[in-house]
C-alpha cells in the first residue's frame, strides 16, 4: 500500500513554508516463504541495494522494515548516498544515517523504523544508493517477492566504500521505502 501525501499549496489555506513527506520508492514488506524471495542466515554483512525515486527534494527518511522479522534487527551503520554508476556512489554524496540521533539501531521484530531527516538532495528518478551493515545474525527477513533493483550482500561494515566494482550483485534484500521533502528540483 503505498500513498503519496501532497504539500498544500499556500492558496489551499496551509502556510506558505509547510512542507509534507512524500513516499517516493518504497516495497511492500513480504513475509519470506516459497512465493516471495528469502535469504539465507547471515550475520556480519551490508545489504547495499540501488533504489530509483519518482520525488526530489531536499532531505529524505529511510523506513526499514521488520515486519516479518522472528527476532530483533541490529542496524550497526547505515549509508545512503547517489548513485553515480551501477557500482559506486557520487563523489561527496556519502551520508551517515541515524535514528534518534544515532548511528546504530535495533529494529523489534515485527515493526518498523525510520531514520532521521537526511540532508540530501535528490532529483526527480535519480538513484540513491543505501547501504546498512548488520553485524548480528539475521535468520529471517522482511522480504518482497519481485526483483526490481540492484543489490549486494558484502562481508563486514562496507556501508562506506564508494565503489563495489568487482561484487556482483544479488537479489533484492529486505523491505525499505524512501521519503523525500522539499521542493522538486
Amino acid at each position: 500500500m503505498n500513498r503519496a501525501i501532497n504539500t498544500p499549496s499556500s492558496s489551499e489555506g496551509s502556510a506558505p513554508h509547510t512542507v509534507a513527506w512524500v513516499r517516493t520508492w518504497g516495497a511492500f514488506p513480504q513475509a519470506p516463504n516459497n512465493s516471495v524471495s528469502c535469504i539465507e542466515p547471515f550475520e556480519n554483512a551490508t545489504l547495499r541495494q540501488i533504489v530509483r525515486i519518482t520525488g526530489g527534494g531536499h532531505h529524505i527518511r529511510i523506513r526499514i522494515s521488520n515486519e516479518y522479522g522472528t527476532a530483533p534487527l541490529t542496524i550497526g551503520a547505515a549509508h545512503v548516498a547517489i548513485t553515480d554508476t551501477d557500482d559506486g556512489i557520487q563523489h561527496g554524496s556519502d551520508h551517515v544515517v541515524t535514528f534518534s540521533g544515532q548511528p546504530t539501531a535495533t529494529v523489534p521484530a515485527g515493526a518498523p523504523i525510520l531514520s532521521d531527516p537526511i540532508h540530501l538532495r535528490t532529483a526527480a528518478l535519480s538513484r540513491p544508493t543505501i547501504s546498512l551493515y548488520l553485524p548480528d545474525r539475521v535468520d529471517t527477513a522482511t522480504c518482497h517477492g519481485i526483483f526490481h533493483t540492484l543489490g549486494w550482500l558484502i562481508p563486514g561494515d562496507a556501508t562506506a566504500l564508494v565503489s563495489l566494482r568487482g561484487w556482483i550483485p544479488c537479489h533484492r534484500r529486505g523491505s525499505r521505502r524512501v521519503s523525500a521533502r522539499g521542493p522538486d528540483l
